[in-house]
């Protein structure tokens, strides 16, 4: 696709924070221009996904591992049995193989996802990297990510929702790490693990939000980081 051709048809013309879209082989990059995820379809540009990096570090802050750690993973998981195949040994080789970003989910409806987006991009002090899904035929959701280095840190976990509940974000928020999206960890999969690991529920009458963690990922991230294995 040209990209010249594509600016035109996308009528991307204003300027704004670091930004590029990706599709798969369909995907461009753009530099510094504003895209809005209502306007986009993902059938028609074959444009998936709109990323905003933070315009602190104007670069990528997440690292994305490399297809060897993301194979190794894979394989030891696909080689284990369906017994150790748990949340605890996801953690274990999550750790083991550097596949320790995740990110705070967070789902909305066409009518409402520009202005929710802009929240996003317009966070001058932001130092997280985020992207949004473009609009696709016969739905009228989007989804939000916003990313965290490594979801075993609940420090920065946390300050990353604290930031997002500063921005105006009231509804409920869930945190996926990566590893579970390599491991084919979706809703209703056939391990029985959750695909998120953390809720955010905000009180609007005590104008603050709870995280809920479950004590089999607290106990999975410990063990983690103690270098426990799992395969028992």
């Amino acid at each position: 696709m040209d990209e010249s051709e594509t600016t035109e048809k996308l009528n991307l013309d204003d300027l704004n924070e670091v930004i590029f879209v990706s599709g798969g082989e369909a995907g461009v990059d753009f530099d510094d221009i504003e895209v809005w995820p209502s306007q986009i379809s993902a059938q028609e540009h074959g444009i998936d996904w709109i990323h905003s990096f933070s315009p602190i570090r104007k670069t990528r802050r997440v690292p994305l591992p490399t297809k060897s750690q993301i194979a190794s993973c894979m394989g030891t998981w696909s080689q284990s049995t369906r017994e150790v195949q748990s949340i605890a040994k996801a953690f274990q080789l999550a750790y083991k193989y550097g596949i320790l970003a995740g990110k705070w989910l967070i789902n909305a409806p066409s009518l409402t996802i520009d202005r929710l987006w802009e929240r996003i991009v317009e966070c001058e002090n932001r130092k997280w990297q985020a992207k949004v899904s473009t609009r696709k035929a016969g739905e009228n959701t989007h989804v939000m990510c916003v990313y965290t280095e490594n979801f075993m840190d609940l420090e920065d976990v946390f300050k990353c929702e604290s930031d997002l509940r500063d921005l105006g974000f009231k509804g409920r928020l869930a945190y996926k790490p990566d590893v579970f999206t390599y491991l084919n960890i979706y809703r209703g999969n056939e391990f029985g693990i959750r695909p998120t690991i953390y809720v955010s529920q905000y009180c609007l009458l005590e104008k603050r939000s709870r995280i809920d963690i479950e004590p089999s990922v607290k106990s999975a991230i410990e063990n983690a980081l103690k270098g426990t294995d799992s395969d028992y």
